[in-house]
Protein backbone atom coordinates (compact mmCIF):
# COMPACT_ATOMS: atom_id res chain seq x y z
CA UNK A 1 0.00 0.00 0.00
CA UNK A 2 1.55 3.54 -0.95
CA UNK A 3 0.00 6.78 0.70
CA UNK A 4 0.93 10.31 -0.26
CA UNK A 5 3.40 12.06 0.84
CA UNK A 6 3.24 15.35 2.82
CA UNK A 7 3.88 18.21 0.44
CA UNK A 8 7.21 19.39 3.21
CA UNK A 9 9.46 16.92 1.57
CA UNK A 10 9.19 18.65 -1.91
CA UNK A 11 9.06 14.91 -3.57
CA UNK A 12 6.29 13.63 -5.58
CA UNK A 13 6.86 9.95 -4.86
CA UNK A 14 3.78 8.36 -2.78
CA UNK A 15 5.20 7.02 -0.05
CA UNK A 16 5.62 3.51 1.09
CA UNK A 17 3.89 1.76 3.44
CA UNK A 18 5.93 -0.89 5.51
CA UNK A 19 3.32 -2.10 7.94
CA UNK A 20 2.51 -5.31 6.54
CA UNK A 21 4.96 -7.84 8.30
CA UNK A 22 5.07 -10.30 5.64
CA UNK A 23 6.05 -7.11 3.06
CA UNK A 24 8.39 -6.38 5.55
CA UNK A 25 10.08 -10.14 6.21
CA UNK A 26 10.20 -10.53 2.23
CA UNK A 27 12.13 -7.31 1.70
CA UNK A 28 14.59 -8.29 4.40
CA UNK A 29 14.84 -11.55 2.81
CA UNK A 30 15.04 -9.99 -0.88
CA UNK A 31 18.00 -8.00 0.83
CA UNK A 32 19.85 -10.87 2.49
CA UNK A 33 19.96 -12.77 -0.74
CA UNK A 34 21.14 -10.06 -2.94
CA UNK A 35 24.05 -9.67 0.27
CA UNK A 36 24.80 -12.97 -0.33
CA UNK A 37 24.99 -13.05 -3.80
CA UNK A 38 27.39 -10.34 -3.41
CA UNK A 39 26.03 -7.24 -4.66
CA UNK A 40 27.00 -5.44 -2.33
CA UNK A 41 29.05 -2.31 -2.22
CA UNK A 42 29.56 -0.32 0.61
CA UNK A 43 27.10 -0.18 3.07
CA UNK A 44 24.24 -0.50 0.71
CA UNK A 45 23.57 -2.85 -2.25
CA UNK A 46 24.43 -2.12 -6.24
CA UNK A 47 22.27 -1.13 -8.61
CA UNK A 48 21.59 -4.12 -10.02
CA UNK A 49 20.71 -5.56 -6.36
CA UNK A 50 18.46 -2.81 -5.62
CA UNK A 51 16.43 -3.40 -9.56
CA UNK A 52 16.15 -6.76 -8.51
CA UNK A 53 14.47 -6.55 -4.91
CA UNK A 54 12.32 -3.65 -6.68
CA UNK A 55 11.56 -6.32 -9.06
CA UNK A 56 10.91 -9.14 -6.68
CA UNK A 57 8.50 -7.09 -4.40
CA UNK A 58 6.77 -5.62 -7.61
CA UNK A 59 5.76 -9.33 -8.28
CA UNK A 60 4.16 -9.31 -5.08
CA UNK A 61 1.76 -6.00 -6.14
CA UNK A 62 4.06 -3.66 -3.96
CA UNK A 63 5.49 -0.44 -6.03
CA UNK A 64 8.49 1.10 -4.73
CA UNK A 65 11.65 3.08 -6.37
CA UNK A 66 14.93 3.02 -5.53
CA UNK A 67 15.39 6.15 -2.87
CA UNK A 68 12.24 4.11 -1.09
CA UNK A 69 14.78 0.61 -0.58
CA UNK A 70 17.39 2.65 0.49
CA UNK A 71 15.65 4.76 2.73
CA UNK A 72 13.97 1.70 4.30
CA UNK A 73 17.38 0.21 4.33
CA UNK A 74 18.92 2.99 6.42
CA UNK A 75 15.99 3.07 8.82
CA UNK A 76 16.34 -0.75 9.69
CA UNK A 77 20.18 -0.44 9.73
CA UNK A 78 19.69 2.41 12.63
CA UNK A 79 16.85 0.30 14.46
CA UNK A 80 19.16 -2.35 14.24
CA UNK A 81 22.37 -1.08 15.86
CA UNK A 82 20.57 0.42 18.47
CA UNK A 83 19.16 -3.13 19.12
CA UNK A 84 22.53 -4.39 19.44
CA UNK A 85 24.32 -1.68 20.75
CA UNK A 86 21.67 -2.26 23.92
CA UNK A 87 22.62 -5.73 24.49
CA UNK A 88 25.64 -5.01 24.07
CA UNK A 89 25.73 -2.98 27.16
CA UNK A 90 23.41 -5.24 28.78
CA UNK A 91 25.91 -8.45 28.94
CA UNK A 92 28.49 -5.93 30.29
CA UNK A 93 27.52 -5.47 34.07
CA UNK A 94 26.49 -9.30 34.69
Amino acid sequence: MVTEKSKDCGSNDPRADWKDPKELQAFCEFCAAQVLDGKRKGGFLTKTGVDAVIEQLGAMGKVVTHLQIKNKWDHLKKGWKQYNECFDNYWVGL
